[in-house]
């Protein structure tokens, strides 16, 4: 029973993992980016995480509803905050990749390059102006594009250029001016960005040790001679003070991630 239950819990994870990776390779990426769709995942884990209580209860009481609470706990707040700093580092790699993309097309404007053909050129390196390069190959609207692909995490830095863009073309005021002022803020609001995640880093760091120092202190109750892990697994109250004690530690490494992110904004 519990074979076919964990069996049947990971056809649902993979479904839905194969069926976002479809629709992100059917959605073309010069369209407009699809509604957010409701986060069935994170309804997903809610569900192994009471169906795993409920069957451990039934197989070992309360003692087993404990421990399968406990460390389904601890390991979806792990698998969540792993989640968010993937997200993260990919963000951070878009915004250098911005930034990046920007002084290479502010560098060849420079030097007297025609706009359309800079854009192209630098879109061939830079893959973050891919969308925008492909529209102006077409006799798209290019700022449109860019201002597209600003909505993705860590590319916020395309609507400036799509603004840059659009004065130019619109006012004839020199685009090669525009777009290093753009280009140079960028730079500084990446570099800015960097410093703060070094700063920020060690916040992190220090609330994951804490949040794992009270398994020295089991460790320690084994010292002066007790016997923690049997009053953990085995007293109602010692039940009672594992489950309490790891949602705290998710819920508190949670908050110092949450933060940290605020912080970084």
């Amino acid at each position: 029973m519990l074979s076919a239950l964990a069996a049947g819990l990971f056809v649902l994870v993979a479904w839905e993992c194969a069926d976002r990776r479809l629709l992100r390779r059917l959605v073309p990426v010069a369209r407009e980016r699809p509604a957010r769709r409701a986060p069935r995942l994170g309804w997903l884990v809610v569900a192994a995480l009471a169906a795993g209580v409920v069957l451990a209860g039934l197989l070992d009481g309360r003692r087993g509803a404990a421990l399968a609470l406990a460390s389904g706990c601890g390991l979806a707040g792990a698998l969540g905050l792993h989640r968010r700093g993937v997200r993260r580092k990919r963000a951070s790699a878009e915004q250098a990749s911005v930034a990046r993309a920007g002084e290479a097309l502010s560098g060849l404007l420079a030097v007297g390059a025609v706009p359309a053909v800079a854009l192209v050129s630098v879109a061939a390196e830079h893959p973050v102006l891919a969308e925008a390069a492909a529209e102006q190959e077409i006799g798209g609207d290019v700022c449109s594009a860019l201002r597209r692909s600003a909505g993705l995490p860590g590319r916020q830095g395309l609507a400036e250029l799509a603004a840059a863009w659009q004065i130019s073309v619109t006012t004839g005021a020199s685009m090669a001016r525009s777009i290093d002022a753009i280009a140079e803020e960028l730079h500084r609001r990446q570099e800015l960005a960097s410093t703060v995640a070094v700063e920020l880093a060690a916040s992190r760091a220090a609330s994951r040790l804490l949040a794992v120092l009270p398994v020295a202190g089991i460790g320690l109750g084994y010292g002066f001679g007790g016997d923690p892990v049997a009053f953990l697994t085995g007293n109602p109250l010692g039940q009672a003070c594992l489950v309490v004690a790891v949602t705290l530690a998710v819920a508190g490494l949670w908050w110092t991630d949450a933060l940290a992110d605020r912080a970084s904004r």
